[in-house]
């Protein structure tokens, strides 16, 4: 994973390609990570150490404990939604509950990503 964080190009999705295609990998391996199991601030410091320093095993020995099998790709939404922060919540200091509370609503809605319009069409 750290190898494909390092190569990967774009700014913003880089965590989420980098899931889906590590993902694919362990699925065809045999093996998954149990992804609402892990700490995102670990994570990220076992990701930024790889990154750094390339085959040194950082994300090995973080994710080891995490390896679960998996039968299915069919299990990928419910191993992908557990996922902590991947709804960009964990930006506010808010306890995960349902999407349909009102102001979770309005958190996720102001925290929402946007593309500027930098090629305006003229009318």
């Amino acid at each position: 994973m750290g190898i494909l964080a390092f190569a990967h190009p774009f700014l913003d999705g880089n965590g989420r390609t980098i899931l889906l295609v590590f993902m694919e990998l362990s699925y065809r391996a045999g093996f998954a990570i149990d992804w609402a199991r892990t700490n995102k601030v670990v994570y990220l410091e076992a990701l930024s150490a790889e990154i750094e320093n390339p085959s040194k095993g950082h994300l090995n020995q973080y994710l080891s404990p995490y390896i679960v099998n998996i039968t299915s790709r069919s299990q990928w939404p419910k191993m992908i939604g557990g996922i902590k922060g991947l709804d960009g919540l964990d930006k506010e200091n808010i306890s995960y509950a349902s999407l349909d509370d009102p102001e979770i609503q309005r958190v996720y809605l102001a925290n929402r990503y946007s593309i500027p319009d930098n090629n305006p069409v003229e009318k």
